[in-house]
């Protein structure tokens, strides 16, 4: 009874300056009108006050542990910020520094000079492509860009082309779109390498650092507020899928116009033949220079996004943040009953001689 008041009481004056410091945070983040928390939220928050107060309760029973071993205060409080120390910064800090070592990552220049030779690797197949090119449109006396990257801007290339030029470059894309998607396929899988090992480094680091009771409070804290690596990777995974959404809408839009996945230029604009219509003298090359200025400007190039699909982040119940680390939630409420256990057996054993 008296380990248990004294538990109660220890954890009573450390409930009232917490209540006190999360009830001055929130006034805080009412008074912002960029805040806005929902019911999900709030039960967050009160979730995450009661994990704060656990996690005090475990260093609290420590401290009646080291207590319950020594005779002198001075001894048990040099023991206790020891203690301290070693679980909330060396524990930690050690197994990030174990984890980084054995399992190794690439260095930031390996990855960069890997991803320099696969782009290197891109261009001369490229580059073999519009070589060929090249031959093709001067035997068919077709004039047509020296490479793709000759225009800023693939959406202007078509429109003051004859349409045997846009269409034979139309042609050239179907060959050199392959490619970019091998060669971006290459760099994916080199950079999804790479976070696959950092993640089993991450992993390895959070199981070292599992004694420390700060780790799992901090992982259990993130989780419940949707900032953990899970959270990310969801809000990631759903942006790949609005990507796919916004990429189906598109070609939705410019199924009845095929020249629109290569060049935002309406058809009509490319089937005028502007190069014939200056030979023929039906267009001076000062007048067609005047049109080329403007071209940025037709509204004919905009296409109708009205009904484009809207983003909607990725949407978790709190309980189900609260699944993710159960493991996490487990050690502390064991550290509490363990510490606890221990506390009791040694007052039990005290000798106040």
């Amino acid at each position: 009874q008296v380990l248990l008041g004294k538990y109660l009481g220890g954890i009573g004056s450390l409930f009232i300056p917490l209540l006190t410091g999360l009830l001055a945070a929130l006034v805080v983040m009412n008074l912002s009108a960029a805040v806005s928390l929902s019911a999900p939220d709030w039960l967050a928050i009160l979730i995450i006050f009661f994990l704060s107060l656990v996690y005090l309760s475990a260093f609290f029973l420590l401290g009646m542990t080291v207590s319950s071993l020594t005779r002198r205060s001075s001894t048990a409080l040099i023991i206790l910020l020891a203690l301290w120390v070693v679980l909330t910064e060396l524990l930690p800090n050690a197994s990030i520094f174990v984890a980084k070592n054995m399992i190794p990552l690439p260095s930031m220049e390996k990855m960069r000079a890997e991803r320099k030779r696969i782009e290197e690797q891109k261009d001369k197949e490229e580059s073999k492509i519009w070589q060929a090119v090249q031959q093709r449109a001067l035997k068919g006396k077709l004039q047509v860009l020296q490479s793709k990257n000759d225009s800023n801007e693939r959406g202007q290339i078509f429109r003051f082309m004859s349409p045997a030029a846009a269409e034979f470059l139309k042609g050239t894309f179907k060959d050199i779109e392959p490619i970019e998607l091998k060669y971006a396929d290459k760099i994916a899988r080199q950079e999804q390498s790479y976070v696959r090992q950092l993640e089993r480094q991450r992993r390895l680091a959070d199981l070292l650092a599992a004694p420390s009771l700060a780790r799992p409070f901090s992982l259990l804290v993130c989780a419940l507020a949707g900032t953990d690596v899970e959270a990310f990777k969801a809000f990631v995974g759903r942006a790949g899928q609005y990507r796919l959404e916004i990429l189906a809408f598109i070609k939705a839009q410019l199924a009845s116009d095929p020249y629109r996945f290569f060049s935002d230029d309406p058809v009509e604009e490319v089937q005028k033949d502007w190069p014939r219509a200056v030979k023929e003298g039906r267009i001076s090359r000062a007048e067609l220079i005047e049109k080329m200025k403007f071209a940025d400007s037709d509204p004919r190039r905009l296409l109708d996004l009205s009904g484009m699909p809207r983003f909607s982040p990725p949407q978790e119940g709190v309980l189900e943040r609260l699944s993710r680390r159960w493991g996490q939630l487990i050690i502390l409420l064991i550290s509490n009953v363990s510490l606890f256990l221990l506390a009791f057996s040694f007052f039990l054993r005290y000798d106040p001689r």
